[in-house]
């Protein structure tokens, strides 16, 4: 498993199982460092909760507001974007 991939692919994402990376990570590496060959520098992946919970309380220590966080705008982006929405209405 390639989980730098899955987690870059905007297919993937949209339409691929990512229940065994998410535990794959959540065992072995709970606050990943994605690099990115995009031009966005990378991202984080937070999969376990007490750590969500401790970023998310402290919005000072953990801003993106320095770099933003904007993402390509490509067909394939669009699409995550538009389905991400979808999900928190």
């Amino acid at each position: 498993m390639d989980i730098h991939r899955c987690l870059t692919n905007p297919s993937f994402l949209a339409s691929g199982d990512p229940l065994e990376i998410w535990s794959h990570l959540r065992r072995q590496d709970p606050v990943h460092w994605t690099a990115s060959s995009l031009s966005f520098d990378g991202f984080w992946s937070l999969t376990r909760y007490d750590d969500l919970r401790r970023v998310y309380s402290d919005p000072k220590s953990f801003s993106s507001e320095r770099n933003g966080v904007l993402l390509p705008t490509t067909a394939d982006y669009e699409e995550i974007r538009a389905i991400t929405s979808d999900l928190t209405k």
